[in-house]
């Protein structure tokens, strides 16, 4: 089901009724707990509004994923930013993601996609420490250099002779 970014507060409360209103309650009353349970997020920044007072869609659909949990897995998920860091010898590689898989098919393939490139950040950090070590001599050689020009740039200067 497709949403616009932002929606009414009240509309999107209705639809969050309608898929969760347990069968002891009226859907009237079960719809006034979820509108407050909405207002109270926006109140402590959880859900944004905008300036028409509506609220944003995302931050709704993360609320009713949390609270009613697949009850709402057609809907929209907000996005979910990570960074994996790995410290070896070569620094550091960097991973962002902005999707979670709902079912156990997708679960599967989202593993085998992040085991590949995992294999393939590996490589890159071996290549990398490969190169690092191709370099080394090098760099020693200019340490060695920089030191011997800071040696030499401390002893006084020797007089010239006149012919």
């Amino acid at each position: 089901m497709d949403h616009p970014e932002y929606i009414s507060r009240l509309e999107i409360g209705d639809e969050i009724a309608k898929r969760t209103c347990p069968n002891h309650e009226k859907e009237g009353d079960w719809r006034d707990k979820i509108n407050k349970q909405i207002k109270y997020r926006i109140s402590k920044g959880q859900i944004d509004t905008n300036t028409k007072g509506q609220v944003r869609f995302l931050d709704v659909s993360e609320y009713a994923k949390q609270k009613f949990p697949e009850k709402f897995d057609d809907w929209r998920s907000k996005p979910v930013n990570f960074h994996i860091n790995c410290y070896g010898f070569a620094g550091t590689v960097s991973g962002e993601a902005c999707w979670l898989p709902c079912t156990l098919d997708e679960c599967h393939q989202h593993i085998k996609e992040l085991s590949h490139s995992n294999v393939l950040a590996w490589d890159n950090i071996r290549e990398l420490q490969a190169e690092i070590e191709r370099l080394k001599p090098d760099a020693e050689r200019y340490q060695e250099n920089c030191a011997k020009l800071a040696l030499n740039g401390k002893k006084p200067k020797s007089k010239r002779e006149k012919h």
